[in-house]
C-alpha cells in the first residue's frame, strides 16, 4: 500500500464559525478538512500554505485544508468547520 504524507480520514467533528454572515475574519480550528456552507453565495478563505481562495459556492461541503474564513468577499451564511 502506498504511503501518504497527509492523514486520510473523514472529518468527525464540526465547529460553528458563523451562524449568520461572516462579519470578521474567523480562524478555523487546526486540522480543518472542509467547510460546511449553509446558504449559497461567495466565500473568501485562506488555505493551508497561505493561498487565498475566493469563489461562488452552493450549500454543502467545500473540501480543502482551510485556516481562516475572511469577512471581505464572503456572502455565504451558516459556516461550519469540519475537523
Amino acid at each position: 500500500m502506498p504511503e501518504h504524507d497527509k492523514a486520510l480520514r473523514v472529518p468527525r467533528q464540526g465547529q460553528e464559525l458563523a451562524a449568520g454572515a461572516v462579519t470578521v475574519d474567523v480562524a478555523c480550528p487546526d486540522g480543518t478538512r472542509a467547510l460546511h456552507i449553509g446558504t449559497a453565495g461567495n466565500i473568501s478563505a485562506t488555505m493551508k500554505g497561505g493561498s487565498v481562495t475566493a469563489m461562488p459556492v452552493q450549500p454543502g461541503l467545500l473540501l480543502g485544508e482551510f485556516t481562516s474564513v475572511l469577512a471581505a468577499g464572503t456572502t455565504v451564511t451558516g459556516v461550519w468547520a469540519a475537523v
